[in-house]
C-alpha cells in the first residue's frame, strides 16, 4: 500500500496480483485522501495475474478434501502460483499482445 507521499511503494513481480482487489485497494486510498498515481507505485509487469480460474480452482479443491480443508482464503494465490511456477500464468505484461494472449489464456485452461 501507499503509505507515505514522498515513498514510492513497489509491487514486485513475486506477488500474485488481484488487479480487482488492487483497483478495490486504490480506490478506498484516493476516498481517504491519499494520492496514488503512477509516481508513487509502481507494479512490475511480470507479476502473475490471479484469475477468476484461480479462485473457482482453490474453492473446488478446498471443497473435495473434506475434513482435511487446510483454511484457504480462496483467494486463488496458491493456483496462481502454482501456474507461475509451471510457466502457464497469465502476467501483466502479457495483456499487451491479444494474440498472444489468447493463446495463454487456452493453454492455461486446457491445462
Amino acid at each position: 500500500a501507499v503509505l507515505r507521499a514522498d515513498k514510492i511503494s513497489i509491487i514486485g513481480n513475486g506477488v500474485a496480483l488481484d488487479s480487482h482487489a488492487l483497483v478495490s485497494e486504490i480506490e478506498s486510498l484516493k476516498v481517504k485522501g491519499v494520492d496514488v498515481n503512477y509516481n508513487n507505485l509502481m507494479v512490475s509487469e511480470s507479476c502473475p495475474l490471479i484469475l477468476s480460474v484461480h479462485k473457482d480452482k482453490e474453492k473446488l479443491f478446498e471443497d473435495l478434501n473434506g475434513n482435511h480443508k487446510i483454511g484457504t482464503t480462496n483467494k486463488g494465490i496458491g493456483p496462481c502460483y502454482e501456474d507461475k511456477v509451471g510457466r502457464r500464468a497469465i502476467r501483466l505484461c502479457d495483456l499487451e499482445n491479444t494474440d498472444e494472449l489468447n493463446q495463454r489464456v487456452d493453454a492455461l485452461l486446457s491445462y
